[in-house]
């Protein structure tokens, strides 16, 4: 009885064995970086900076540090916010050498709007200065080639733990050099299409505006409340008011997603976008997220979208 008993706790080990999901053992090369102040992070051989669960402690020198061992430059760095610099630095990871495909600024109502394009927000931006179509048509209103800005980013954050999707985390991040003179509900987006899959515990957005602290005169970033507005398998839309925003000097927003595409896509080229909507009369306003693109609700407005692309894997080492 003992040995039939036997045989079949075997046979089923066996069985069971056949049926379990295989475990990785990370035999990735790492190297300690000192940021000073006793402060370590890891690095791996292909260039990733291990997430940094110490981040909001290290001061914005350290942060910037950091940064550039990820990849970034200094001019890049130099016009990030604190928020998106902690962020960053707290997710860890690689940047992704991006490629500007494709930008569009379209401005005015449904009747006399103006379309601008270009490869990016600077070509378009150097366009709007000397138009003198632009110029007669925002004579009374706001000059968004003078204080507004939108950017993207993305890290290269590694493989899951079983080596069948490749991690990337996408950002967007806007500013408003001064507030504009229309004051509604403005809505900014990541749209990152059918190719990649939203991880469901990533979404992370942060809105701040520079002003009065009450302190002697100082001034200090506040928090400004964001909502929502749309989560779907193709983007994310945020929105947030300026009836929220009292007194401010500067606006600056940022927005997250970590985004898990198949190996199997290795060596395909990624397109994503970033879309910002600046309405001029009503609050009631939509940015569009679909499988195929971006679209805008016909609103008076201020509607930009800016697409960048980047090779799938090719920051996995060895490649």
């Amino acid at each position: 009885m003992i040995k039939k008993l036997r045989s079949l706790v075997l046979f089923l080990s066996l069985v069971m064995s056949l049926f379990a999901v295989p475990t990785f053992a990370s035999t990735e090369k790492t190297m300690d970086i000192d940021i000073g102040e006793d402060y370590e992070v890891k690095k791996f051989e292909d260039g990733r900076i291990s997430p940094v669960s110490f981040a909001e402690e290290l001061t914005e020198s350290q942060l910037e540090n950091i940064l550039v061992e990820m990849g970034f430059s200094k001019a890049e760095i130099s016009d990030m916010s604190i928020a998106l610099k902690t962020r960053l630095v707290s997710d860890g990871g690689k940047r992704v050498k991006t490629t500007p495909v494709h930008a569009t600024y379209r401005t005015g109502d449904e009747k006399d709007e103006v379309t601008f394009e270009g490869e990016s927000i600077d070509e378009i931006k150097e366009q709007l200065k000397s138009d003198k179509e632009y110029v007669q048509l925002k004579t009374a209103w706001d000059k968004e080639d003078e204080n507004w800005y939108g950017k993207t980013y993305v890290t290269w954050a590694g493989l899951t733990g079983n080596g069948k999707e490749f991690k990337y985390n996408f950002y967007i991040e806007f500013e408003w050099s001064s507030t504009p003179f229309q004051k509604m509900t403005d809505h900014f987006a990541l749209h990152w299409g059918d190719k990649g899959t939203k991880y469901a515990s990533a979404d992370w957005t942060v809105v701040q505006y520079l002003g009065r602290n009450g302190k002697y005169g100082g001034n200090s970033w506040h928090d400004v409340p964001v909502t929502n507005e749309q989560n779907n398998l193709a983007g994310t839309e945020w929105s947030f008011r300026w009836y929220d925003i009292q007194g401010a000097l500067k606006v600056r927003g940022t927005g997250h997603e970590e985004i898990r595409v198949p190996v199997s896509k290795a060596g395909e080229t990624y397109t994503y976008a970033g879309a910002y909507f600046h309405p001029h009369w009503t609050h009631d306003i939509q940015i569009s997220l679909g499988p195929a693109g971006i679209t805008f609700s016909d609103d008076a407005g201020d509607k930009w979208t800016w697409d960048e692309s980047f090779e799938i894997g090719d920051d996995r080492p060895n490649n």
